[in-house]
């Protein structure tokens, strides 16, 4: 949905995990198992820190980066934050068919992965509702949501 709603409005789009795999010049994987977890966190906060400072850009990130180093209300309150609200079974589908491979479900298949998404969601859940703008991501609509920030846009300006 990114790249849509980037040309939609007219703006830029980021994806916060190519920029790291660019920056740092290896796998999200291959930096977790290098670095681990809270390394990795550091450095997608220090990316988004730098994005804030952009205007014009619609920025795609992964599912971990609101959770950590209070990233939502950095988002929150340097843009218009949107979720693409999912169940388990469309985000699993969804990472099954992504390039990039998720370092907290590699190991895991069928009804595992189901589980550890279905925990994930349910501990996540709470920082993604933070969002502005929650959208049906089985069916999101780009035209509602460029309506929506232009909406809220006004308000703010």
């Amino acid at each position: 949905m990114g790249p849509k709603l980037a040309h939609a409005l007219d703006f830029s789009w980021i994806d916060t995990d190519d920029l790291f795999t660019t920056r740092k010049r290896t796998s999200i994987a291959q930096f977790f198992k290098e670095e681990g977890d809270a390394a990795f966190r550091e450095a997608e906060h220090q990316i988004l820190l730098e994005i804030s400072e952009m205007e014009q850009v619609v920025v795609s990130t992964g599912g971990g980066m609101p959770i950590y180093h209070g990233n939502m209300d950095l988002m929150n309150d340097t843009g218009i934050t949107v979720y693409l609200q999912a169940n388990p079974q469309l985000l699993l589908k969804r990472i099954q068919q992504s390039e990039q491979k998720r370092p907290l479900l590699m190991e895991l298949r069928g009804e595992e992965a189901m589980k550890r998404i279905q925990i994930h969601l349910d501990f996540r859940e709470p920082i993604y509702t933070q969002a502005k703008i929650i959208v049906d991501a089985s069916k999101p609509d780009i035209d509602s949501v460029v309506k929506q920030i232009q909406a809220i846009s006004e308000r703010t300006t």
